[in-house]
């Protein structure tokens, strides 16, 4: 006499039903994911830049040299050089000691500190006129290029509808006396930062 074997596996009406919970769930969870990645990066992009900003200001300080951060047309290149559109630190930015005072790094005579660029391209960095191409720290961590603040923003293109919004944007602001501060939230403008 044999036993009966019971068989398993889901319903019809079981699969679903499952299958309707996931769906729900993905309309659900994807928008908010790529909200959340796009916060991520526009947030990894403005501290990127601003720890940046307080490296080069607290080597200013430390080695009692005058220490400059320019922006970069490719701050990957094999050979880095400051350069880029006005304004435009999106490509990268370089951080470096200015031995020959130049305010530009030439690779045989300054000593590079630093070479880095936002993580996203869906990101844009732009300063406003007191920061143009570069911004120098004095030995005691103040400001050497400029007595008005040095402002710069980071703003994320959230749509895709090819425009920079201020709505999540930040804003990097650099004083007189050299010390970075960041502000969150709604902006002034991201292509004009003031």
């Amino acid at each position: 006499m044999q036993t009966p074997v019971q068989q398993g596996g889901f319903t019809l009406q079981e699969l679903m039903i499952a299958l309707a919970i996931f769906f729900i769930l993905a309309v659900v969870g994807v928008p908010n994911y790529v909200g959340y990645v796009r916060n991520s990066e526009l947030s990894n992009s403005t501290t990127t830049l601003f720890s940046d900003m307080y490296y080069a200001r607290s080597e200013a300080i430390k080695r009692k040299t005058p220490i400059t951060l320019c922006r970069s047309a490719d701050a990957k290149a094999n050979a880095p050089v400051c350069g880029g559109g006005a304004n435009d630190w999106t490509k990268g930015w370089l951080v470096f000691v200015d031995l020959d005072s130049n305010g530009s790094y030439e690779s045989g005579t300054d000593d590079l500190l630093r070479v880095n660029r936002p993580p996203s391209g869906n990101v844009q960095i732009r300063s406003n006129n007191n920061a143009t191409s570069r911004i120098e720290f004095s030995t005691d961590g103040s400001l050497v290029t400029t007595f008005a603040p040095a402002i710069f923003a980071v703003c994320d293109d959230r749509d895709a509808d090819g425009s920079y919004d201020e709505t999540h944007g930040r804003n990097i602001r650099v004083g007189p006396m050299g010390r970075p501060e960041i502000t969150t939230g709604s902006i002034p403008s991201c292509s004009n930062p003031a």
